[in-house]
């Protein structure tokens, strides 16, 4: 049995907490479905939006693993080499077969005019692959007669083993 507390100050008691107002207790049916309702959406909608943000986060963490892109294709490297050089057989070679009014007008505009610059480097950059179509990204640094060095990117869309577009 417990017996008074000797200090003689009264036992110390907390309010109780009114939480009737907050339960849904006395409310209407239509109004319990719908907080029910509005609390699921709620939730579902922050999760959503959680999962959006996660996904183009990670997203971009993973398109800059090195493991994950598409390693360089020999294919992509020789075009590039051959654009660089202004071979016109190879780069011929490595493109889809085209007509012959199409082939005649490209020798006709004759290879490009390289006394302004200087290649200085070749990189490559990335790559990545989709539904059948490999796409290439390299980075050519050149140096113009007046000194100035430009970085020119280029990106190569392959399908095929054969290099389909230059941009």
């Amino acid at each position: 049995m417990r017996t008074a507390r000797k200090s003689g100050r009264p036992k110390r008691t907390y309010p109780r907490t009114n939480i009737e107002h907050l339960s849904l207790g006395n409310a209407p049916p239509m109004r319990r479905r719908l907080v029910a309702i509005r609390s699921a959406v709620g939730l579902g909608l922050a999760g959503a939006l959680v999962g959006l943000a996660m996904s183009a986060f990670g997203g971009q963490l993973l398109a800059r693993v090195p493991f994950l892109s598409a390693p360089e294709i020999s294919e992509a490297r020789q075009y590039m080499v051959s654009l660089l050089t202004s071979d016109e057989d190879r780069l011929a070679s490595l493109r889809p077969k085209v007509d012959v009014v199409s082939r005649a007008v490209a020798l006709a505009a004759g290879p490009a005019d390289t006394s302004q610059y200087k290649v200085v480097a070749l990189r490559f950059v990335g790559g990545t692959a989709a539904a059948g179509a490999v796409i290439q990204f390299y980075v050519v640094e050149y140096q113009l007669s007046t000194g100035v060095d430009v970085i020119v990117p280029y990106t190569l869309t392959l399908m095929g083993g054969k290099v389909v577009a230059v941009e």
